[in-house]
């Protein structure tokens, strides 16, 4: 604030040559010699002038020193030393230091969670900041660029530079034109380009550690572009690396900051040469371009800038000209196969013959190799892309550059219609947009005005323009730009030599959309439902590609043009971090707004790879916020997005230890929780984690990583194991096969006796059921059906190799199908090695070939024959050891061969003779037997079981569904004192009390005889006299029409663990019985409640699962449960289980 005095006298405003004209208002005399003395009297005060500046903390003074500043402090200025012009003219703002913060929050600790938001917000606040100021003056400075300096708000600066166009200083950032002004860039366009790649450049440098760079932003307005950059503490003096002269003086002074420099150049993989000049002979070795600059900041930081031809030019026909502008994507130069020269055909490049075939080698590879690749990648998948949004990003993330897209629609197929349409939509729309900003540069530089209703109506006429067929956007000249700046693309056949033929293709409309898009253009709502309808694209219209469409923009239809800024991804990528944070620290409160704050920081990190789509960090950094909220939402909220995102950003990064271990998680951690709808597809995410955990192992220059096991060996045996899931549920041949190929990988460097014998097979699925039989049992003592049910994988060969190598104990091929010839050659050579044998259910073994087996098998101790063809010479091969057997099923056997086997098998404990019709008689008498199994044998009566003597031995007795009376289940329970397992099907009153006799009950299913009903006398009885029993079942049971039913259970069956009412015709008046139930203590302990085909009032189940935290387990199949009441009732007390 500058106040001036011409009396020595300061009145707090300032004074102004009319002040001193009061008496020429107040008295009527003589114009001229008013006049006169009007001069003479400003003369005088000019003689005695001075001005008082308020001091600005840094601000010069006159003496050459530096203002403290202060609150109402001031700086005078004595006669003949006026701030104006020359202090005028040098103002810059208020002196914000960007750098100096940056700095000091970037050194902020990240110890914890609550340092890492702080970190992250006021990283976020800084950039917001920054880009606010850098693009509100950034407007103002293209906006007053072609009026009289006299009259601009910011004056530009001569602080040196010969590519750009002037600079400017303004609030501690430096602006710097990005245009043509000494016409070395071929036009403005280029130029821009070039300012575009200091960007970029400036993003792969700022991860290096200890090299520091400057905030940055692109600011595109009129179709001009301005490179905003935060000020330094850097001068001539300090400069130590690269060149300020365009290689006159060639410096790399400090040691340190030249290895800092290397390992730079590895990251991004650009290669160290000479650099230089040749007229000037002064060759040093860098690893950049030569014009870059290194400085060792008065404050000790390191800092690097100009970084605009950090990437090697394309070898393109015109590469002598367009070095500057025309270069590979950084993604490119990142993955190529070896390190590139960034001064290729420049005049810098002291070795220029090798790095110029270098470069020529590279970007053959790039025509011939990588556009034909992603070409067909685009085909096959471009139906599940967010195209044309996306195309950018991801022609950007194959290391394609977007003037090339006209050689990848030379690749894509001419039948496919939809993806080459698009494609050249999207070029012609890049192609308008630069049309555009070439007419608001002409207008700029013509008009000369800053009144924006004239840009309004450039805008407004070039839009109508594409609209309209006979305009002047649609000539010849259109086919010459879109051929200068997409090579091939006139070639195509939808374009051919024509602009009419060109229009055939192109729908109007929707080109028009994506200029709007592109060009920041923004039409009021009223104009965009009239042109688009309610959608975005109205498809209707463009559909008509070649009628007028029926719309005429007017300057009154243009709601705004905004200010196009790029920036660093820092700020991006602070605020992504800053609302994961805070999603994390929500969770506990509301999974809606934990769900809404980590979408609000997926769409942040997006971004932030979306400008740098090459950054491994980055990646990694979203990837692994994915998986972590995958992990803690997979119990409530689908999270298939959330392994998906984790997936592909782990494989961006080349993470194969974070594929390895979102596999794993996947398969532990989250499988189990997940709703059963997203179980397919949660499994499926972990075998796509391994298979690209495998191509990134499987890749040389991938590094390894310690702390989890991601070598091959591991992600293959992780990967069979996953694939050997998927082919046992969908039994899948093809599957098993490649489940084999790399669990055979995944055994090859292993030792042990197992790999040697699996790798010896030759059948990849025989392979795969080895490796689950060793999964079943580790030390491979059992042989267990579940992995060999397949009956083609059961080949002689293999099964014999699988019984000898291991030498298993136990075998059990229960419903394999397998044959007498595929098992007696290996069995006969194990001999006496197995001693458990499981062949239930395989019909298809002759009665003799069975007894030729058992004799071979002679000291197996459990046998399971059921459902065989078991006769009575069988019984005379039952080897005589046996402890337990199963005849379940066996349907010619006869009493001849019982008595025969009770007559051999003197050491039988476990005997099932359940489902054989033509059982009259158990012939035990000889046997001590512990459990006895008879259900479901029809013959079976009173007389058939011989129960007259005393059973001590006997715990289990099961006979339901048989002839047995009440008397006999009496005697049943009189004669075995120590039964913990009843399973019976009378349930009379004459049976109470026998029952009740049982202390050592343990476990009661009563099935109901035809018209039974359970009287309370029952289950009070029951309930009296056997506290400790756990398991209680009664199925299909009808309660008397005057009992309490299940109510009457009292809390005194505090064990009881399971409870069956499956299938119980309760009506709803029968409810009050369950509330009781719901209310009594025999509840509180349950852990498993089946209430098949039953009537539960959802109160009543709400009052069981609120008085039991611990229940595992709740059948509701065929439930009538009402769903509103369940709705209403959750609502206010949710039900977790």
């Amino acid at each position: 604030q500058i106040e001036m005095s011409a009396d020595g006298q300061c009145n707090g405003a300032a004074r102004t040559p009319q002040a001193t004209a009061e008496p020429l208002a107040a008295h009527r005399i003589d114009r001229s010699a008013a006049a006169s003395k009007i001069r003479r009297r400003q003369q005088q005060q000019q003689d005695r002038r001075y001005y008082r500046v308020r001091a600005v903390p840094g601000a010069p003074t006159p003496n050459g020193s530096y203002a403290e500043g202060g609150e109402g402090e001031y700086q005078e200025y004595p006669p003949g030393c006026s701030p104006s012009p020359p202090l005028l003219a040098d103002r810059c703002g208020y002196p914000i230091d960007w750098n100096s913060q940056f700095l000091e929050i970037s050194r902020l600790p990240e110890e914890t969670q609550a340092h890492k938001f702080t970190k992250f917000q006021k990283l976020t606040s800084l950039h917001k900041n920054f880009l606010t100021t850098a693009v509100t003056y950034g407007k103002i400075i293209i906006s007053e660029a072609f009026i009289h300096p006299d009259y601009q708000t910011i004056p530009a600066k001569a602080i040196g530079g010969i590519a750009g166009g002037e600079k400017y200083i303004y609030h501690g950032i430096v602006y710097k034109w990005a245009n043509d002004r000494h016409n070395i860039y071929g036009g403005d366009e280029n130029a821009m380009k070039a300012g575009g790649h200091e960007l970029k450049g400036l993003m792969r440098y700022s991860g290096i550690q200890q090299l520091r760079t400057p905030l940055m932003a692109l600011i595109d307005y009129r179709g001009f572009r301005l490179v905003a950059m935060s000020r330094l503490p850097i001068n001539n003096s300090t400069l130590v690396y690269g060149s300020a002269d365009a290689g006159e003086h060639v410096h790399a002074d400090v040691e340190e900051f030249n290895q800092l420099m290397m390992l730079a150049a590895r990251k991004i993989n650009i290669k160290g040469h000479l650099c230089g000049r040749k007229d000037y002979n002064n060759y040093k070795t860098l690893y950049a371009p030569c014009d870059i600059e290194g400085h060792v900041g008065t404050d000790g930081e390191f800092y690097v800038l100009d970084l605009a031809r950090v990437f090697p030019p394309t070898s393109d026909h015109d590469v002598r000209r367009s070095y500057l502008f025309k270069h590979f994507r950084p993604e490119f130069v990142r993955s190529y196969k070896k390190p590139l020269s960034s001064d290729a055909f420049s005049k810098f490049d002291g070795e220029a013959d090798v790095n110029n075939a270098e470069v020529a080698e590279a970007t053959e590879y790039l025509f011939q190799k990588l556009i034909p690749q992603f070409s067909t990648w685009l085909e096959n998948n471009f139906t599940n892309l967010n195209l044309p949004r996306q195309f950018a990003e991801l022609l950007h993330r194959y290391g394609v550059n977007i003037r090339y897209s006209g050689l990848v629609l030379e690749h894509v197929d001419t039948n496919n219609a939809e993806l080459r349409s698009l494609l050249i939509h999207e070029m012609l729309a890049r192609v308008a947009k630069n049309m555009l900003r070439e007419k608001l540069r002409h207008t700029m530089r013509t008009r000369q005005t800053l009144e924006e209703d004239v840009f309004t109506l450039v805008i407004t006429s070039f839009l109508n323009s594409i609209l309209r067929s006979n305009s002047s956007f649609w000539t010849d000249a259109l086919l010459e730009k879109l051929e200068d700046k997409y090579t091939h693309s006139t070639q195509a056949p939808e374009v051919g030599q024509s602009v009419s033929q060109l229009q055939l293709h192109v729908e109007r409309v929707r080109l028009f959309a994506r200029v709007q898009d592109l060009a920041g253009v923004v039409l009021t709502p009223s104009a965009t439902e009239e042109l688009y309808g309610h959608t975005r694209v109205a498809p209707a219209l463009a559909s008509a590609s070649v009628a007028e469409a029926p719309f005429c923009v007017v300057p009154s239809d243009i709601a705004s043009v905004v200010v196009m800024e790029k920036h660093a991804n820092e700020i991006s990528l602070a605020e992504g971090n800053a609302l994961e944070i805070q999603a994390m620290d929500s969770l506990s409160d509301s999974v809606e707004a934990a769900q809404r704050l980590l979408n609000l920081a997926m769409t942040k990190f997006e971004q932030a790879i979306e400008a740098t789509p090459d950054s491994h960090d980055i990646h990694n950094n979203y990837a692994s916020v994915m998986h972590k909220h995958a992990m803690r939402l997979s119990s409530v909220v689908p999270v298939v997005k959330y392994l998906e995102q984790a997936l592909e950003h782990y494989f961006l990064a080349r993470n194969s230890r974070g594929l390895f271990q979102l596999a794993e998680d996947a398969r532990a951690s989250i499988l189990p929780v997940v709703a059963w709808r997203d179980r397919d597809d949660v499994a499926s995410y972990a075998k796509l984690a391994l298979e690209h955990a495998l191509v990134l192992l499987e890749d040389d220059d991938t590094p390894t990583h310690s702390g989890v096991d991601a070598t091959v060996r591991g992600v293959c045996s992780a990967l069979a194991s996953v694939l050997l899931a998927a082919a046992r549920n969908k039994n899948d041949d093809a599957l098993y096969s490649v489940a084999g190929y790399h669990g055979r990988r995944s055994t090859t460097l292993m030792a042990t006796p197992h790999a040697r014998w699996v790798n010896s097979l030759q059948c990849d699925s025989d392979v795969a059921v080895a490796l689950e039989a060793i999964a079943s049992s580790p030390s491979l003592s059992s042989l267990d059906a579940d992995c060999l049910y397949k009956r083609d994988l059961l080949s002689p060969e293999f099964l014999s190799a699988l019984l000898i190598n291991v030498k298993v104990r136990t075998v059990c091929l229960r419903k394999c199908y397998v044959t007498a010839h595929t098992l007696l050659s290996p069995l006969k050579k194990l001999g006496a090695c197995v001693t458990r044998l499981d062949l239930a259910k395989n019909v298809q073994i002759p009665a003799a070939d069975l007894c030729d087996l058992l004799v071979t098998c002679r000291n197996v101790t459990a046998l399971d024959i059921s459902y065989c063809a078991v006769n009575d010479a069988v019984m005379a091969a039952v080897p005589d050891l046996a402890v337990e057997l199963s005849l379940r099923g066996c349907t010619e056997l006869t009493e001849r061969g019982l008595q025969r086997l009770c007559g051999r098998c003197i050491h039988l404990r476990r005997l099932d003779l359940s489902k054989i019709p033509n059982l009259f008689y158990v012939p035990f008498v000889t046997l001590d037997l512990e459990e006895l199994s008879v259900r479901h044998s029809r013959q079976v009566n009173q007389t058939s079981v011989l129960l007259d003597t005393p059973r001590p031995s006997l715990r289990a007795l099961s006979f339901s569904d048989t002839e047995l009376t009440s008397g006999a289940a009496r005697e049943a329970c009189e004669q075995c004192p120590h039964l913990t397992r009843l399973d019976i099907s009378a349930c009379t009153a004459k049976i109470i009390r026998s029952i009740a006799s049982l202390t050592e009950l343990l476990c009661l299913e009563l099935t109901p005889t035809h018209k039974s009903y359970v009287p309370d006398e029952l289950l009070l009885g029951l309930a009296a006299a056997c506290p400790s029993i756990h398991t209680l079942a009664l199925p299909q049971m009808a309660f008397a029409p005057d009992a309490k039913g299940v109510s009457v259970l009292p809390a005194s069956l505090t064990s009881l663990t399971s409870l069956s009412l499956a299938g119980n015709q309760i009506t709803e008046e029968d409810a009050a019985s369950l509330r009781t139930l719901a209310e009594s203590g025999c509840c509180h302990h349950l852990k498993d409640l089946c209430l098949e085909r039953f009537f539960v009032p959802i109160n009543v189940l709400a009052g069981i699962l609120g008085k039991n935290d611990g229940m595992t387990k709740l059948c509701l199949y065929q439930c009538k449960l009402p769903s509103d009441d369940w709705t209403h009732s959750a609502s206010k007390k949710p039900i977790t289980f």
